[in-house]
C-alpha cells in the first residue's frame, strides 16, 4: 500500500508533455518534468517509441506545428523550465536562438576538486554562505546554487527541498526557499540577491544527487551587487576553515557513539540522525547547519 502511494503522489495530475502537446492520447510523467533524464522523452525525440498507429507516420514536430498559435507552447515551458513562452521558430529547435539560450544558461554542474575534512566534502573553489549553501559563478555571470555536503549530511537522509519558484527574486541573507526535515520546515538563506532562472526538478524525484554537481537547487540571475554579495561569502583557504569549525562544532555536541575517532577530528557515522529523536535533530540542525 505505501508503494501504491508514493507512485500515485508522484504522477497524479501531472500529464506528459507529449500528452499536454497532443502527440499522445495519455501518460502521466513518473519524472516530474526532469526529461532530461526520462527514457520516453528520448524515445519519442528520437522516433524510437512504439506508438499507436495513427502517429506511426506523423513526427512529434509536425503534431505541435498543427496547434493553434496561442497554444504552441515552447518545449521548456511544457518542462516548466520557463513560466511562459510561444514558439516562435516553427519547433526547430536546433536552430532556435531562445532554446539555445536555455541550454547555455542551465548547462551541465561539472564535478570540481574535493577535499574531505572531517568526513565532509567541500571544493574550495566555491563560494559558501554561512548557512551552508554554495555559489559557482558561471558563463555570463549566472549563478548555480546549491547546498554543500555539510548541510546534506546533517539533515539526514529523508530531507525534502521545497524549491524556489522561477522568477522569483531573492535576497542575501533572507529566506528563499524551505526544507523538510527531521518531522519540521526550515528557511534556508539565498547566498546572494538576484531572480531565479531555474530550479532542479531532480531534487523531488531522488536524493542520490552529488552536493556539487547534478545537485544544484537553483540558478540564480546576479543583480547589481554580485560582488559586495560574494565578498560576504567564504571561499578558498577560508572555506575549508569555515568547515573544519563547523565539524568541530558539530561533534562538541555528538556522543561517541555518533561519530568515528579519526585523524582529523572524527567522522560522522551514516546511521546518526536516522537513529536520533527527531526534536533533537531539529535542534542540531538549527544549531550547526543554520547557526552559521
Amino acid at each position: 500500500m505505501k508503494k501504491e502511494a508514493k507512485s500515485q503522489s508522484l504522477t497524479e495530475g501531472r500529464r506528459c508533455v507529449w500528452m499536454k502537446a497532443g502527440v499522445i492520447n495519455y501518460k502521466l510523467c513518473p519524472y516530474n518534468y526532469a526529461c532530461n533524464i526520462c527514457p520516453f522523452d528520448k524515445g519519442i525525440r528520437d522516433g524510437n517509441v512504439r506508438k499507436p498507429e495513427q502517429y506511426r507516420k506523423i513526427t512529434w514536430v509536425e503534431k505541435l506545428r498543427e496547434l493553434p498559435g496561442t497554444e504552441r507552447y515552447c518545449r521548456h515551458m511544457l518542462q516548466g523550465l520557463v513560466s511562459f513562452k510561444l514558439c516562435s521558430h516553427n519547433y526547430e529547435c536546433g536552430t532556435c536562438p531562445y532554446d539555445q539560450m536555455v541550454e547555455d544558461r542551465l548547462g551541465d554542474a561539472v564535478l570540481p576538486e574535493m577535499r574531505r575534512i572531517a568526513g565532509f566534502r567541500i571544493t574550495p573553489t566555491y563560494h559558501y554562505h554561512p548557512k551552508h549553501s554554495w555559489v559557482h559563478v558561471e558563463y555570463g555571470a549566472k549563478c548555480r546554487v546549491g547546498f554543500d555536503d555539510f548541510a546534506l549530511q546533517i539533515l539526514g537522509p529523508n530531507y525534502a527541498f521545497e524549491l524556489p519558484r522561477i522568477g522569483q527574486p531573492v535576497k542575501q541573507n533572507e529566506p528563499f526557499m524551505k526544507v523538510r526535515a527531521a518531522d519540521r520546515d526550515f528557511e534556508l538563506q539565498a547566498p546572494m540577491d538576484g531572480v531565479i532562472s531555474a530550479v532542479n526538478p531532480l531534487h523531488r524525484i531522488t536524493h542520490e544527487l552529488e552536493p556539487y554537481s547534478d545537485g544544484w537547487v537553483a540558478i540564480i540571475e546576479p543583480g547589481k551587487r554580485i560582488l559586495p554579495n560574494m565578498k560576504k561569502l567564504y571561499y578558498g583557504e577560508k572555506a575549508l576553515e569555515w568547515t573544519s569549525e563547523s565539524a568541530d562544532r558539530l561533534f562538541e555536541q555528538l556522543s561517541p557513539e555518533d561519530r568515528v575517532t579519526a585523524a582529523d577530528g572524527g567522522l560522522l557515522l551514516p546511521e546518526t540522525f536516522q537513529r536520533m529523536a527527531p526534536e533533537r535533530h531539529a535542534q542540531l540542525i538549527e544549531d550547526v547547519v543554520l547557526g552559521g
